[in-house]
């Protein structure tokens, strides 16, 4: 199959999924790389083990890592969470690694994702308010600035996509905000 990604390797961190009626941001960036053709590692603890990076480098085509990381990262407030603190490292560990490999043409950038309805969000939330799923849903829709409320786990697959893929081929150690203009509330 032609597609964007056809013959790439990529990277996904975080393809888990939580059991809901949504589909989970890891899992939707799976199938839609698939369906553009990567060859995916599903996450980048094998891409780290000497032998895996070291094949990669060989290739000659570039490579990408997109890694997910959370808006939440980015609160002082938040960033105490355990959660929360693992996105702010995944988003240093990306520039790390930009930094590392650039040189033999992997680039890697992280996604800092706002208020998506996945599963796993759903789910929490539900249980931590005691809300119904319609009354979180709507509540997260009322904070996202842009209209049309919280994206979806395709609006994170697609924006990944784009960093994976050819078009992004100058971009590296980027953390592109997919948040619906959530982090202009921050200032």
């Amino acid at each position: 199959m032609e597609g964007r990604l056809s013959g790439k390797n990529v990277i996904i961190a975080g393809a888990g999924q939580t059991p809901g009626e949504d589909i989970g941001n890891g899992r939707a960036m799976a199938i839609r790389f698939a369906q553009e053709g990567a060859n995916l590692y599903l996450t980048a603890l094998h891409a780290e083990r000497a032998e895996e990076t070291a094949r990669m480098i060989r290739q000659e085509n570039p490579q990408a890592k997109v890694f997910p990381a959370s808006l939440d990262a980015t609160d002082e407030k938040a960033v105490r969470e355990m959660y929360n603190m693992t996105k702010a490292g995944m988003i240093h560990m990306g520039e790390i690694f930009a930094s590392m490999y650039a040189k033999d043409g992997i680039r890697v950038n992280t996604i800092v994702l706002g208020l998506v309805q996945t599963p796993m969000a759903l789910v929490f939330n539900q249980e931590k308010t005691g809300k119904s799923r319609e009354e979180v849903i709507r509540e997260r829709n009322a904070r996202v600035p842009l209209k049309g409320g919280q994206g979806t786990a395709w609006d994170t697959a697609n924006a990944a996509l784009f960093l994976a893929s050819d078009e992004a081929r100058f971009i590296t150690g980027a953390s592109l905000p997919v948040d619906g203009g959530l982090i202009l509330r921050r200032g």
